[in-house]
């Protein structure tokens, strides 16, 4: 075992009395290949891939089958019914041969490249594989019945036991090798255990074909199977080289485990694409390496890996590339060869040449680059989630799922339709932190949403959001001890976003929201449209997305905000006379909104009004049930003169018998 030897102890090992002791019988390379490069999935293709760095000529070993008078299309048949499935598929078969186990040559070889050794004639497609890179699989020829193969679709629930003794339960997705009466293996993936190789085999059926990658990946991901077959085929096999692999198995087969070869191959040829030939521009790929390459130097070194010059001059070559490097299908594909080729190394370094152009910056664009500005300085942190949520997500969230944009394939399930809001996204990132203990945020995004303006034909429309959220407690602070966000808190980042963009709302108004607490919600209103919601969210909605704390939102709609920004920046005179301060705390009922309190001071405030705002809200001791204190604080300031306590308890006067004739409110005596 020390060896690498099977554990068969029927023969003697002799060894060279010369050869040093603990002295590897041979050497084993691994190598790391990268999906767009299933060429290299081989001996010959690391080989060719070297001989072309390297600059050498490759030496393929020759071989040539010996066969009989006897025809192979007189002894099976093929008819290949899905030819985008199977565009090319060959086949050959060998008589009279005797299964039995491998020669130690050959086990040693399929078990140094991770493969277990079965018999010699599986060992030998198992070998051909590593050598050349193509899959292939042997048939029992006397288990196909009518020696008649066909390359077909599966029938929907079609069932097949596969070599590994599963049960695989099919779709008209898949591809099947069957016969007339059964399907024999999952093509490209694994053959079926009746009519796999086995000591009683005979004859032969050799398969070497192509498949379409597509196909195979999407079977062996549902079925959740993969071998060394599937993985090569997804990524992509040489169609033009098949029957290279086929002959070599062939005559490996005739040598180790007898038997006579029939003459020629079936070979069952689809539509074929042309193979379109590339131009490649010197000074192109110049440019993109940074290198001084002329054109014979680039010839050669495309001339290398396979490539056929058809056409070159002093600016350009047409080039047409090998069928087996499936990964080069664009200039650019030939100008990493180049530069992988030349050698990286050999190119010198040197400063990109970026040329600097003063670009406008859209006036949308600079709006959103301010509200995220401002975001920021509330210590917001923005988040970005993808655009793809599902319908329960929308009804967690009390959104509406009309005129939702379908997708017609979605990634997965959860991420099926387009979002009409951007609330489901953030509960979701919300949801998923307050899942893994972190429950303290204060995040924020701005991004579209998406709705459908008719039936499932009619196009859409975007319209773009920003939403910012609390959840938990404010920062940790040596200035104020740690408390949780409220209300007032999203209310002032929204007043603060608004103020900073030259907006001055036209009130405050109570919203009924089905996604936001009742009461505790409200809207900024802009010429009679909602430019800003905020308040709590609704308890039903916290507990569908099993939130803990309360959370607080604040969303803007950007299309109804953009139109009344003002980002020009003014100043005022600074104030020759001195200010007089008053407080007045108010008592309203409870149903009275602050804000119409406010709007009706400043109306009967007039010009010598310069501010209020409000400072306290109480409710307790000393005020009667069903009633609130609302404490405000004015500034007032004439600019021509200095005002009196008169004038001052004038209007001070005014504003009380206004509040109370349109809202019923009372000075607060203590």
């Amino acid at each position: 075992a020390e060896l690498g030897w099977n554990d068969d102890g029927s023969c003697l090992l002799l060894l060279d009395g010369g050869l040093p002791v603990g002295e590897p019988l041979d050497g084993l390379i691994e190598v790391a290949v990268t999906p767009n490069r299933p060429d290299c999935l081989s001996v010959v293709g690391i080989a060719r891939d070297l001989a072309a760095y390297f600059r050498k000529p490759l030496h393929v070993p020759k071989f040539r089958c010996t066969e009989t008078t006897e025809t192979t299309e007189s002894v099976a048949r093929v008819e290949v019914e899905d030819k985008e499935g199977c565009p090319r598929y060959t086949a050959r078969v060998v008589r009279s041969v005797q299964v039995g186990p491998s020669p130690p040559w050959l086990a040693r070889a399929v078990e140094a490249a991770g493969a277990r050794s079965i018999n010699n004639v599986v060992d030998i497609t198992n070998y051909v594989l590593m050598e050349l890179g193509h899959p292939l699989h042997a048939f029992d020829l006397d288990k196909i019945a009518g020696h008649e193969i066909i390359v077909r679709r599966a029938r929907e629930g079609e069932t097949l036991c596969t070599l590994d003794g599963e049960k695989r339960v099919l779709t008209r997705e898949d591809l099947l090798i069957t016969d007339p009466s059964k399907p024999i293996a999952l093509a490209g993936i694994m053959g079926g255990e009746n009519s796999e190789i086995s000591e009683a085999t005979v004859n032969v059926f050799l398969e070497s074909a192509y498949f379409d990658p597509v196909r195979i990946r999407r079977t062996r991901r549902r079925l959740e199977v993969q071998t060394d077959s599937s993985f090569r085929f997804e990524r992509g096999t040489d169609r033009e080289k098949i029957h290279l692999a086929l002959n070599r198995a062939a005559q490996l087969i005739r040598e180790v485990a007898g038997g006579e070869i029939t003459r020629g191959v079936i070979d069952v040829v689809g539509p074929r694409s042309k193979s379109q030939p590339l131009t490649l521009r010197i000074a192109r790929a110049n440019d993109i390496l940074g290198a001084q390459l002329d054109g014979s130097e680039i010839a050669e070194i495309l001339v290398h890996i396979g490539c056929e010059i058809v056409h070159s001059d002093h600016h350009q070559l047409v080039v047409v590339c090998p069928s087996h490097r499936v990964d080069i299908s664009r200039e650019i594909d030939l100008i990493e060869e180049i530069g992988r080729l030349y050698g990286y190394d050999k190119i010198e370094a040197t400063i990109p040449y970026i040329p600097a152009r003063a670009t406008a910056v859209d006036g949308s664009e600079e709006i959103r680059q301010r509200i995220a500005a401002l975001f920021a300085d509330e210590g917001l942190t923005e988040v970005v989630t993808y655009s793809f949520t599902d319908r329960e997500s929308h009804e967690r969230s009390r959104q509406t799922t009309d005129g939702v944009v379908e997708l017609v394939n979605p990634l997965s399930q959860g991420q099926s339709v387009l979002r009409t809001s951007l609330l489901p996204s953030i509960l979701a990132t919300i949801s998923h932190n307050h899942k893994r203990g972190n429950m303290d945020m204060a995040i924020c995004e701005i991004a579209k949403s998406y709705h459908r303006k008719g039936g499932p034909s009619e196009p859409y429309e975007e319209r773009e959001h920003a939403i910012a959220a609390l959840s938990g407690c404010r920062p940790l602070h040596w200035s104020q001890p740690a408390s949780a966000w409220d209300f007032f808190d999203v209310k002032g980042i929204a007043e603060r976003v608004l103020d900073r963009l030259g907006i001055v709302a036209d009130g405050l108004e109570r919203l009924e929201r089905p996604e936001l607490h009742p009461g505790r919600s409200a809207a900024f209103v802009k010429g009679g449209q909602e430019i800003c919601v905020f308040g709590q969210l609704h308890p039903e909605v916290h507990d569908a997305w099993e939130l803990k704390g309360s959370v607080f939102l604040a969303e803007f709609d950007l299309e109804a905000l953009m139109p009344h920004v003002d980002l020009t920046r003014s100043f005022r005179e600074i104030a020759q006379y001195p200010a007089v301060a008053r407080d007045l705390a108010l008592l309203v009922g409870r149903d009275v909104p602050a804000g119409e309190i406010e709007a009706t001071l400043r109306a009967a405030g007039g010009e010598i009004l310069e501010s209020l705002h409000l400072f306290d809200v109480y409710e307790g001791k000393r005020i009667a049930a069903g009633k609130r204190s609302l404490a405000y604080s004015l500034i007032f300031r004439a600019r021509d003169r200095t005002l009196t306590d008169d004038e001052v308890n004038t209007v001070q006067d005014r504003l009380l018998a206004a509040v109370a004739e349109k809202h019923g409110a009372q000075l607060r005596s203590a």
